[in-house]
């Protein structure tokens, strides 16, 4: 564990707390989901990388944390689940069979694949409604995953998949987030 890897850490449990309070308070919506599937996938690749001696503190920070927000989605009771969920959840038992029965390593790549699915009916979210997207917060978990990534003993599979992959699912978040600012930018350009 180094410097990079425990600052990741911070930065993801100081996206997390807000993020859990804001769904709390019902001030913001988040896939029920999305969020379930993520901490499941979490546990699995923090399990996959910690057996087989990679960084995994970013997955575990996520995957505990996780629980809370789904915590707070169901005190708020605005979960839902569509036919986007149902396909999602197939990774998360795919990747549990292969943990148990092939490897650590294929589970950290079935894993991080499933988080990357498990991610679309999140971002079918933010793309329906931008405003509903915590724009900081996603930049924040971008640059804990960007830190984890750097933390990256080498460019295995066990030290740097998994914070690469949510890197660019948290940057496609914050481009698809950019949006909710594009209707307003438009209305304050002179007119030709």
């Amino acid at each position: 564990m180094n410097a990079f890897a425990i600052a990741g850490a911070l930065v993801a449990v100081g996206m997390y707390i807000p993020l859990t309070v804001n769904v709390w308070n019902k001030k913001l919506e988040q896939n029920f989901a999305t969020f379930l599937l993520w901490g499941l996938l979490d546990s699995i690749a923090a399990g996959a990388i910690f057996f087989d001696g990679g960084n995994f503190l970013l997955p575990l920070i996520y995957a505990v944390l996780c629980f809370g927000v789904l915590i707070a989605i169901l005190r708020a009771r605005t979960f839902s689940w569509s036919w986007r969920e149902s396909v999602a959840s197939a990774f998360v038992i795919i990747s549990i069979v292969a943990w148990f029965f092939v490897s650590n390593e294929l589970a950290t790549i079935l894993s991080t694949a499933g988080l990357t699915v498990a991610s679309l009916p999140q971002l079918y979210d933010f793309w329906k409604k931008p405003q509903n997207m915590p724009l900081l917060t996603y930049a924040g978990f971008t640059a804990a995953n960007g830190l984890s990534t750097i933390a990256g003993a080498d460019w295995s599979i066990q030290e740097r998949l998994y914070p690469a992959s949510s890197m660019i699912v948290t940057i496609v978040f914050v481009l698809v987030g950019c949006r909710k600012w594009l209707p307003q930018f438009r209305e304050q350009q002179p007119a030709a």
